[in-house]
């Protein structure tokens, strides 16, 4: 029996401490942010209220498509490496893990994923895994905004864009080669891990394929949904802006200040579609509705298989 005063337990406990105050305080800021965007978007509840439902419905249907594809973008890269994770497995899993992602501060859905193929494969190889399916997400969405920004000839989205694809490959192509980096050890051991995944990729690049057409698809069906939500609330934004501006505010919804990006977000859709006329409360109700169809919803749904994981990762 461990002893409960154990510097292992207090450092668990202080872990589980310093995550509850990071949720306080991204709670209190996501609060925050949407009293300030619903004081400038004073007639959002009434855009809220009055939507054509019909095409909301279809528009939140939409989200019954991304399990498949994020579960087919993980299994790829796990098929890679060697781990026979059969696709209904890494479906369930990426469902149980929706509401642990969406909830907490840490990631705790993305090591719950690496943990429950743990049988199948090692620790680090699953993180990797993980780690790679996230790499190859971020570089889709990235060249999903180049396509649409470039066809607009938005060029500062395109600029932004290129310039993040640059990047990706510059770290890509670093941590592939083994090349070492002057960070801690704790960065170097986690960049090994995507290392030898993405070196495992190149190898199969049938895999490589088949895990960014699931990021492809995954990301194609959240444009169009984007799309769909702004013609339930009276907007027609073409297709092509929707690609090039969508990925800006995820991307600023990806700064650890609020909660699932929600308020962040919110306002990056608000300054970027006011750029074609878009009036803020149609804006701010899409991205309410975003955060529901893409968020919330799907943890609720994910619940019980968020119980099957939790007792499988004991």
């Amino acid at each position: 029996m461990s002893n409960p005063e154990s510097p292992d337990t207090g450092g668990a406990r202080g872990g589980r401490r310093k995550d509850r105050i990071r949720y306080a305080i991204a709670l209190t800021i996501t609060a925050a942010a949407f009293v300030v965007l619903f004081h400038t978007a004073p007639r959002t509840w009434e855009a809220l209220a009055h939507p054509n439902w019909p095409i909301l419905a279809g528009a939140v249907a939409l989200t019954a498509l991304f399990p498949f594809c994020m579960a087919l973008r993980w299994a790829a890269v796990l098929w890679a490496v060697d781990c026979p994770a059969p696709y209904r497995e890494t479906l369930w899993i990426t469902m149980g893990a929706w509401p642990l992602g969406t909830v907490t501060p840490s990631k705790a859905g993305d090591l719950a994923k690496a943990f429950c193929v743990r049988d199948r494969a090692a620790l680090p190889v699953g993180l990797g895994s993980v780690v790679m399916e996230r790499a190859l997400d971020v570089i889709t969405l990235l060249l999903f905004s180049l396509f649409g920004a470039m066809a607009l000839r938005w060029w500062s989205v395109a600029g932004l864009a290129a310039a993040g694809l640059c990047a990706a490959a510059a770290g890509w192509t670093a941590v592939a080669h083994g090349w070492r980096l002057p960070l801690g050890r704790k960065w170097s051991e986690r960049l090994e891990r995507f290392g030898q995944t993405s070196r495992a990729l190149v190898r199969r690049p049938r895999y490589l394929a088949l895990s960014t057409a699931g990021a492809a698809l995954n990301w194609l069906f959240s444009i169009w949904q984007t799309q769909l939500l702004y013609h339930a609330f009276g907007a027609r934004p073409s297709f092509l802006y929707v690609c090039a501006a969508l990925p800006v505010a995820i991307f600023i919804g990806l700064l650890p200040a609020t909660v699932a990006g929600m308020g962040t977000r919110d306002g990056a859709l608000i300054a970027l579609f006011a750029r074609i006329g878009i009036a803020a409360p149609v804006s701010l109700s899409v991205g309410i509705w975003y955060s529901l169809a893409g968020y919330w919803l799907p943890s609720l749904a994910g619940i019980p298989f968020m119980v099957r994981l939790v007792r499988r990762m004991k």
